[in-house]
């Protein structure tokens, strides 16, 4: 087999993931490549079922089964309440292993100060 790879740097931006997601036999093709397209995204994207859908041209029904697999998978969850403890609209949280194998994870700090933080992605 044999495989060309590209060249990585700055004009050929790349992504670096675990590889535990791509070797989970548990998860479908499908929810590989759709956690690998959210895991690309910049950090100030809006998540949305409908943003999803149009980006990637398949119906939101799709995308919401693919969410629903990786939350089933652990690489999803979600959350609905809002501050005052009432329902709201849905916080996605995505994560590139498990969420059961945390402590395998390493956070990425987003500031010179070494400051990591969680990047929520909500729902419009």
């Amino acid at each position: 087999m044999k495989i060309v790879r590209a060249k990585k740097d700055k004009d050929n931006p790349f992504i670096q993931i675990s590889q535990l997601m791509v070797r989970d036999e548990a998860l479908s093709i499908e929810a590989k490549g759709f956690l690998l397209i959210l895991l690309d995204l910049p950090l100030t994207w809006d998540f949305s079922i409908a943003g999803m859908a149009k980006k990637l041209k398949i119906s939101p029904k799709s995308v919401g089964r693919l969410i629903n697999e990786l939350k089933e998978k652990g690489y999803c969850k979600t959350s609905q309440r809002n501050k005052d403890g009432k329902f709201g609209t849905y916080k996605y949280s995505f994560s590139e292993i498990p969420l059961s194998q945390k402590g395998k994870a390493v956070e990425i700090p987003l500031s010179q100060k070494g400051k990591a933080v969680e990047i929520p992605l909500s729902q419009k």
